[in-house]
């Protein structure tokens, strides 16, 4: 697969697993073991379900997956990380949401939410 940059993200409604593939380099590709993201998804209908205009914000966001689960769910997502290359794969992932390189304990912006 060398030459190719993307990611792929399978969601498994069965059990809200996630399985990424991402090449961050374009040389080789990494998999990410499934990790479950049930209580996450449950808690973005909980919150949904009690208001609108909803805003997420994730420290340390890496590639961005629970910044598009978010998005689904018709959030205003926003992301710092201090990698770029992760920045850039969240940004292929999630293209709606903003998203800043940034470290967590210099960041400035957390007055906006």
């Amino acid at each position: 697969m060398s030459g190719r940059k993307g990611i792929v993200v399978a969601v498994h409604p069965e059990d809200h697993s996630v399985d990424i593939v991402m090449a961050d380099d374009g040389s080789d590709f990494y998999t990410y073991t499934p990790w479950p993201v049930t209580d996450f998804v449950r808690a973005l209908e909980d919150v949904a379900g009690r208001t609108t205009g909803c805003r997420y914000l994730e420290v340390g966001c890496g590639i961005g997956t629970k910044l598009g689960i978010a998005s689904l769910f018709g959030w205003d997502v926003h992301g710092i990380e201090v990698r770029p290359q992760y920045v850039a794969a969240a940004k292929m992932l999630c293209p709606e949401a903003t998203i800043e390189i940034a470290d967590a304990r210099g960041y400035g912006g957390y007055g906006r939410y």
